[in-house]
Parts: structure tokens; C-alpha cells; sequence
């Protein structure tokens, strides 16, 4: 099997966004749901956390030389499923976000989940 070549990032603006999150809305309005089952719009990650990633800090204070810490290329994003904080047996959407380093390997070091879905934690200004 061969890979794609890896697209770059392009930006594009917030009227061609609500675009294509209004078609996610339309054409899969209950795929993803929270608790209480409201479609999921989002996760929110706090920047410290993606800073965290980005720079591979460890979970726990690395006692070794520098050059053990891998740095990250790119962020991973990956669709997961947890029980609820709530009710144990309820499962619930998330994401598990960690890096990518250069040689294209997840850095296992700096692993975050509890990402705060959207709704609850919504920005004021979506939709």
C-alpha cells in the first residue's frame, strides 16, 4: 500500500468553514453525540496542553539528557471512545491528541485526552 503525499495545511476563511460544518451538521446530525445525546459540533483543547505536545514535555520530569526528548512535526488527532465521567455505564466521543515526530511515529510522551466537547464548552460565537 502507498501513502498520499501529505497535503499542506491550507487556510481558508470562516465563511468557507460554516460551510462545510453546516454540511457535517446536516448530513450526520445524530453520528456524534455527547451524554445526553446532542450531536457533538466540537472539542475544545486547551493551548497548554497542544504546547505541551508540541514541545514533547513528558507527563513526569525526565531525569535524562536533552537529547531523549523527541520533538513533535505534527499534531495527531484520533477519534476515541471513553466511559462517562457521570455514569459508568455510559461511553461517550472523544479525541485522543498526541504528536508526530519526524520519522513519523506517534510521541508517546505527551499523550492528552479530556478534551471539553462542544455543547457543553461552545464557543459563544459558533452557529
Amino acid at each position: 500500500m502507498t501513502t498520499p503525499n501529505t497535503p499542506e495545511a491550507q487556510p481558508i476563511s470562516w465563511d468557507e468553514a460554516q460551510i462545510m460544518i453546516q454540511s457535517y451538521r446536516t448530513k450526520f446530525p445524530n453520528t456524534l453525540v455527547n451524554e445526553d445525546n446532542q450531536r457533538l459540533d466540537g472539542f475544545r483543547i486547551p493551548v497548554t496542553e497542544i504546547v505541551k505536545i508540541i514541545q514533547s514535555m513528558p507527563l513526569v520530569p525526565h531525569t535524562g539528557p536533552q537529547e531523549a526528548y523527541t520533538y513533535c512535526k505534527d499534531i495527531f488527532m484520533m477519534p476515541a471512545v471513553r466511559v462517562s465521567d457521570t455514569d459508568p455505564e455510559v461511553e461517550v466521543f472523544t479525541l485522543v491528541v498526541a504528536g508526530i515526530d519526524a520519522d513519523n511515529k506517534i510521541i508517546k510522551n505527551a499523550v492528552y485526552e479530556y478534551v471539553r466537547p462542544c455543547p457543553w464548552f461552545c464557543p459563544t460565537n459558533f452557529f
